[in-house]
């Protein structure tokens, strides 16, 4: 089924931990071009590194949330297609490139055909808590990690967190979205995983 094929082509390339690539940093050169890649900026280009993080992807936070789940698999799987090295910078600005626009799409498309409005509201409405921010962060962790599932629990929060993050998952729509794997649905629909490895296709064979 195309509903797990995602995990099959894009997070089966990936298949040894990796923390490097999940990090991108956007670095301005000497001669004035912009360039995305996997480590940090040379010595003579403007020091602004970005850690890429979905967090300023300019979408709802789950459309962002599941959009950055993604890209961290697509760039495992760069980071493993390259040997375990760095990432070549054309495969990086490429994937840089791409990301938001053929992604965003599918993704919405997922979320609006798994989740009603009112649940969409609810889920969006959590994830702008402080609990919410944290579930990201531990969604990114997973990716990183190579996995394909989602976070149950959240390890860590304080205690006004944990109690934004419980009365979430007590809720009819927090029990489906973090307890019986809505957000896999979404991130596994077979538009997301088309959008995903047209994209590996697409950057991975780029060269330098």
């Amino acid at each position: 089924m195309k509903s797990v094929k995602l995990a099959i082509a894009v997070t089966a390339l990936a298949l040894t931990p990796v923390s490097a690539s999940a990090e991108m940093f956007k670095c301005r050169l000497p001669d004035g071009r912009t360039a995305y890649q996997d480590h940090a900026c040379a010595e003579g280009a403007e020091r602004k590194e970005l850690q890429i993080d979905g967090s300023g992807a300019g979408g709802s936070p789950l459309e962002n949330t599941i959009s950055e789940f993604v890209m961290i698999h697509v760039r495992r799987g760069a980071h493993y297609k390259s040997g375990g090295k760095s990432i070549p910078d054309a495969v990086t600005n490429c994937i840089m490139r791409k990301d938001a626009s053929s992604l965003k799409d599918p993704i919405d498309a997922s979320i609006h055909g798994k989740l009603g409005k009112r649940s969409l509201e609810e889920t969006n409405r959590f994830l702008d808590t402080a609990a919410g921010h944290r579930y990201s962060e531990e969604v990114y962790n997973f990716a990183r990690a190579g996995r394909d599932d989602f976070p149950r629990t959240v390890p860590g929060l304080s205690v006004s967190e944990q109690a934004q993050f419980d009365a979430f998952v007590r809720s009819e729509v927090g029990a489906r979205v973090i307890l019986h794997g809505a957000l896999a649905e979404i991130a596994q629909d077979f538009r997301v995983f088309d959008a995903a490895f047209a994209l590996m296709k697409a950057c991975v064979d780029v060269r330098r």
